[in-house]
């Protein structure tokens, strides 16, 4: 069965809320080194190559949902490698209640939320340098994160929509579409003097408690493979090589889980 593929960039959170459902909450920092949070749905040419159908701009506190079914999402071993769960590098607190519940307009390091629709997720290729991270129970990390985090959903979506105080007209979507969601823009030069780009992982305390604090982030001594390629079909995997190569985001600037 083709279905849609949605795939995630950048400073992105997984999660679970208290009701079971499935959501990304997309961290908001269009004051610093994410400067276009957006979304893009690439469609297959005849040619074989994916050309860009749309591109907008989220605005603040939108939601995206999919018309196929909820339920459970299955991670892969990729996904359990290279998208680390946040709670375990959490402080004295956890993940805002709010952000939990999807109650954005409390929350203001949100910049959207996605509803996912039942599905497995992988990922595709890694960022470097990798991260050195000491967890909450002093347990050191060396960490690739994910370049891209894609979700393969159960049952093919026809329609995307993007909600903004009162309800928009659906995207369509056909069953071989891209579905880009990205917070990558433009990077500050920021991280360790001297050294390659580690620090957006600090971002996420736009997500915490008041009183939460983070693992500080150090450049690791991993040497980042290319994981995850080879999954997709070939008109798939030219494109992500593509997508790959027009931003260069800092090591840690990926995706979190649960």
């Amino acid at each position: 069965m083709s279905t849609p593929i949605i795939v995630f960039q950048g400073l992105m959170l997984f999660q679970t809320d208290a009701e079971k459902k499935k959501q990304v909450a997309i961290v908001d920092d269009r004051n610093g080194h994410h400067t276009n949070p957006h979304f893009q749905i690439w469609r297959l040419s005849d040619t074989g190559s994916y050309v860009l159908y749309t591109k907008k701009k989220f605005a603040k506190h939108d939601v995206v949902s999919f018309n196929s079914s909820t339920g459970k999402i299955t991670p892969s071993k990729l996904y359990k490698k290279h998208v680390p769960e946040l709670r375990k590098f959490i402080f004295e607190g956890d993940v805002d209640p709010n952000v939990v519940k999807q109650r954005a307009l409390f929350r203001d390091g949100v910049m959207a939320f996605v509803n996912l629709p039942a599905g497995d997720v992988t990922t595709w290729g890694t960022l470097k340098p990798s991260v050195a991270l000491i967890d909450n129970r002093g347990f050191p990390h060396d960490i690739c994160f994910a370049r891209f985090t894609i979700l393969i959903p159960e049952e093919a979506p026809t329609e995307m929509t993007v909600k903004h105080n009162k309800d928009k007209k659906p995207y369509p979507l056909e069953p071989d579409d891209l579905i880009f969601i990205s917070n990558i823009g433009h990077m500050l030069d920021i991280g360790i003097p001297g050294g390659p780009k580690v620090g957006h992982f600090s971002l996420y305390g736009k997500l915490l408690s008041a009183t939460s604090a983070l693992a500080e982030p150090k450049v690791g001594k991993l040497k980042c493979p290319m994981d995850g390629k080879g999954q997709f079909a070939k008109p798939i995997e030219r494109h992500f090589q593509h997508e790959a190569t027009k931003e260069s985001p800092g090591g840690d600037c990926g995706p979190t889980g649960p």
